[in-house]
């Protein structure tokens, strides 16, 4: 894939796949990258924040060398560019409005005096709670574990708007969600 005017963003690369995926980047620099299982799922992520610009090949494959049914999710994001990791909390924290599968629902997150995150999402009319909260102030991206049904889910961060991908780790599903205020 040929990238260009690509220094301002982040390039988010998901391989989603009915076996357990890798994947594997030689970026624009000639660099390698190799990802295989994502904590909590067997599917690989990369996040690219420099030999973005110029050629970047891509390949999925499988741990144990079989063929199945996998496809990439690409995301390029501007990130929180020069906010503080504080600043990057204060964004995440409160009320947002999240599409998932189509649907129109509530996610919030809220933050303790000591700094642990906690979180809900309204699905089906029912709170679902979040788990493992991880919000990295120094690239914006936003991680967290539906308590309900184990689903990990991915975004980045770039102001008011969240964009990434749920995936299910039972039937490797992936649900795109964006949230926003």
């Amino acid at each position: 894939m040929q990238l260009t005017d690509m220094e301002a963003y982040t390039f988010s690369i998901f391989v989603h796949a009915y076996c357990d995926a890798t994947l594997l980047i030689r970026d624009a620099s000639g660099q390698w990258l190799f990802s295989d299982n994502v904590p909590g799922t067997l599917e690989p992520h990369v996040e690219m924040t420099r030999g973005i610009e110029g050629r970047v090949d891509f390949w999925a494959g499988s741990a144990s060398g079989d063929s199945c049914r996998q496809y990439f999710r690409l995301l390029t994001m501007t990130g929180p560019g020069e906010a503080t990791e504080e600043e990057i909390a204060d964004m995440v924290e409160g009320d947002w409005t999240m599409v998932i599968g189509g649907f129109r629902t509530d996610l919030s997150f809220s933050r303790s005096a000591e700094g642990h995150w906690s979180g809900l999402v309204h699905l089906m009319g029912e709170d679902t709670a979040l788990d493992n909260i991880i919000v990295d102030g120094a690239t914006g991206r936003v991680q967290f574990t539906s308590t309900a049904d184990g689903a990990l889910c991915y975004g980045l961060l770039s102001g008011d708007y969240l964009d990434g991908g749920c995936v299910d780790p039972e039937h490797a599903d992936l649900f795109v969600f964006e949230a926003y205020r």
